[in-house]
Order: C-alpha cells, then structure tokens, then sequence
C-alpha cells in the first residue's frame, strides 16, 4: 500500500466547502488559503482495476447530471469537463469506450457543449524525440485547458499521468510535470489524475504533490477491490471495499459511508 504522504488537515470552520464529498467527509477540496485555486485528486492503482471507471463516474457527476455523486458522496457540478487521454494511454490498450459509456445517447447531447473527450491525445499533446515522449511545459498543459474553455471551477481529468510522461520519475519529468499542472491550477481549474502503479519505493511518484490520494488495490477486473484514502483531506476513513460491474462501466461502495467512517 502506498505510504501516507499528509493529511493536508485544516483548522476546523475555514474549509470551503467539498466539491466531492461533504465537510464531514471530504474526497476532494481546495485549500482553505488558497480557494481560488484549483485542488488535485489522484485516483492510483494497478493497471485494469477501475480506476477510469472511477474517474468517469466523477465526470459524469461533475455535468451535473441526474445522480450526482461518485462512491455515495455529492459532487459540485463544474460548467465544463476535459477527458484527456494520453496518447500512449490509447496504445497500450486504454479506450475512452469507459467515459462515453458513463452517458446516455441523450445525456451526451445535452452535455456535448459542455464535455471534451479527447481521444486523439497526441493532437493536443504531441509526441517528442526528447527525454519526454510528449512535450509537457508549464503553458502546453494550460494551453490545452483554455483552448477546450476550462475555467475556474472547472474539471480536468487526464487518464494516464504514466504515459503522458513515459513512466519515466527522473527529477526532470517531475518538475516539467509539476509546473505544467501548478499553472492549471492557478487558473482555478481542478485536475483529477489517474496513476497507474509503477515500482519502486514510491509506486505513483507523479501523485506527490495531490490534495487528495486515493488507491484502490486488488485484483485486476475483480467484482470487489479496496479504496484507500491514503492522503485525506481531513479525518482519514476506509478502507472500504467497492463492488464493480465492469461491463457496464459501474462501481459502487458495497457498504455504508457511516459504517466506515463512524459518527
């Protein structure tokens, strides 16, 4: 399991308020010193265990659409969402099938205006010769937001941070990758990361740094896999076991909240 990076605790009664989750159970919120600023959610994990299943659930719930909650817990509609995949995400066997799945024919028409699901990858994001496989700068990644109309309070999803960066954790490609996502944030835009694991004594290197750490852990495709708020926003809460209909492209908590995280 990964260790435990902090608990980014805030004095109680100046936390805004959870844009996934509650104030009692918050999954993802902006720092209290700094709400205009966009927060990060790392969703990590083996490769095949849901985690995009996850994170199209969140994109779905942050359109606003009906049942608006992602593991039981309410999600604050953003005006627009950006799905970008990563262009070695797309070869090595990832499909955006799992986003567009999360939508009706009729709820993706009436959110068409309002989603982008870049399929492409390499288009926005194009593909170098250089130590990076693709050209992450502090301006491309914010650039990509602002072409697509992201604003603040808006939600980026990029699916996944490992191949946008060729799994290559050297100091160079994590301070390219650092800067290019701390001028999104600056922007007021919130990001939600998909890891996969990697190796080593830090499986998710690229993680450091996020607001919010989830891990979910298991078995590969398994009906049931484990979630793990390994760096909490607040009280920590879990592990709790999540049951999975990998078909349908559905995942649900298999017990209560309250029965996790007590009273």
């Amino acid at each position: 399991m990964m260790k435990k990076i902090g608990t980014g605790r805030a004095t109680v009664g100046t936390a805004p308020k959870a844009w996934w989750g509650s104030e009692s159970i918050p999954l993802a919120r902006r720092a209290p010193e700094t709400p205009s600023q966009g927060s990060i959610t790392a969703i990590c994990g083996p490769e095949g265990i849901g985690k995009a299943i996850l994170a199209a659930r969140l994109m779905r719930a942050s359109l606003g659409l009906p049942n608006p909650d992602a593991l039981g817990q309410p999600v604050t509609a953003a005006n627009r969402v950006v799905v970008l995949m990563a262009y070695y995400s797309l070869h090595y066997g990832k499909s955006d099938d799992v986003y567009r799945r999360a939508l009706s024919p009729i709820e993706r028409a009436d959110v068409d205006h309002r989603l982008t699901i870049d399929i492409k990858g390499a288009a926005v994001v194009p593909p170098s010769e250089g130590e990076l496989r693709h050209a992450i700068t502090t301006q491309t990644l914010y650039d990509v937001c602002t072409a697509a109309g992201l604003r603040e309070g808006d939600r980026l999803i990029i699916d996944t941070v490992n191949w946008l960066l060729d799994f290559r954790s050297t100091p160079q490609n994590l301070a390219y990758w650092n800067a290019a996502r701390q001028r999104v944030l600056a922007a007021g835009i919130d990001i939600i990361e998909v890891h996969d694991r990697g190796t080593g004594i830090n499986p998710y290197p690229f993680a450091v740094g996020a607001n919010s750490i989830l891990e979910l852990t298991g078995t590969p495709g398994a009906p049931h896999v484990e979630i793990t708020h390994v760096q909490p926003i607040d009280k920590p809460f879990g592990p709790c076991t999540l049951r999975y209909d990998h078909r349908n492209g559905r995942v649900e908590t298999a017990v209560d909240w309250s029965d996790i995280t007590g009273p």
